[in-house]
């Protein structure tokens, strides 16, 4: 056996003290965990209330006159990014036939606009009839 002894003794205060720091470096951590959830649950919340607004399309095609470019639109909707814009709002009206492009055979062109098709009108002008 080894003569070796530290240089301190562990006392029922050190344990109180310890548990106690403990305890409360728990409670920080749920705390941190909590306010994260939280921040992560409402960042969610507004992607989902986007999301379904875009799928709807409403919110483009109430503000879309006669033919506009993609900058018009997103200015009229005021959304900045261009490629959050173009996934939510103008790819599911364009899927869905609510919208068609002017020059369907350059999809990227400088000089692209979007207008509403028949099905995109009537089911703009049903959506207003509904809502009166």
């Amino acid at each position: 056996m080894s003569a070796y002894h530290p240089p301190c003794t562990t006392t029922p205060n050190i344990l109180n003290r310890v548990a106690a720091i403990s305890e409360a470096i728990g409670r920080l951590t749920v705390l941190t965990d909590q306010s994260k959830a939280l921040r992560l649950r409402r960042i969610n919340r507004i992607r989902t209330i986007h999301g379904s607004l875009a799928i709807e399309g409403n919110t483009l095609l109430a503000v879309i006159q006669g033919e506009m470019s993609r900058a018009a639109l997103q200015t009229a909707l005021g959304l900045r990014d261009r490629k959050s814009f173009h996934e939510r709002y103008l790819k599911p009206a364009l899927a869905d036939g609510l919208m068609e492009m002017t020059l369907p055979d350059k999809p990227n062109s400088r000089l692209q606009k979007y207008r509403l098709t028949d099905k995109g009108g009537q089911w703009l002008a049903q959506r207003r009839d509904s809502c009166q």
